[in-house]
């Protein structure tokens, strides 16, 4: 498998993360929505790149089974390929069942809608709600700085070995790193008494 991530989805720990509460919270204000209501409110809410890495780690799983019983499979489809609305709505889906198994929500007896349960266990979000990154821009912003990150240790590799000027996108990666910089010290500045 390729590296998606340095952080491998399929160890996460248990609790809530975004998309848990973002279901939750949804299911909390609309009591009996359906699953496809649920993936079309919270489906634009949920970070891609998320999405896309627990998507391939599942695929992944089912093809390495498969292999080991000697069924076909077919080549893994690349990254960049993966549509977005299917790792989406897989992601929406196993979350829900995984709060199902949990006992933190419950389907209706018609087995249609979602009503809660409880409140998902984990003090981060217990604490405050406000830790829920509803409209996604910290997590826009995240990954804008570690995007900008990785293409600047890049190119200071390539600088260490060789006589080179930046690229474009190179130095656009600075400016970010500068401007979150600079913005990170202005908020600190501003909270300090």
């Amino acid at each position: 498998m390729q590296d998606l991530s340095r952080r491998d989805p399929s160890t996460r720990t248990r609790g809530a993360d975004n998309v848990t509460m973002l279901l939750w919270l949804t299911i909390e204000l609309v009591p009996g929505i359906t699953r496809d209501e649920l993936v079309e409110r919270v489906g634009s809410r949920v970070n891609e790149g998320h999405a896309k890495r627990r998507y391939i780690v599942d695929v992944e799983k089912k093809a390495a089974y498969r292999r080991e019983k000697g069924i076909a499979v077919r080549s893994a489809m690349p990254f960049s390929e993966i549509p977005v609305d299917r790792a989406k709505r897989y992601l929406i889906v196993k979350t829900l069942h995984n709060m199902c198994r949990d006992k933190t929500i419950e389907r209706d007896d018609g087995g249609d809608g979602y009503h809660v349960l409880r409140r998902p266990k984990t003090d981060a979000y217990q604490a405050d709600d406000a830790v829920i990154d509803v409209t996604g821009e910290r997590t826009r912003h995240f990954m804008r700085k570690a995007d900008a990150i990785r293409t600047v240790k890049a190119a200071c590799r390539r600088l260490e070995n060789t006589q080179h000027r930046f690229s474009n996108a190179e130095f656009t990666a600075i400016k970010v790193l500068l401007e979150c910089l600079d913005a990170e010290l202005r908020r600190d500045t501003e909270d300090s008494p």
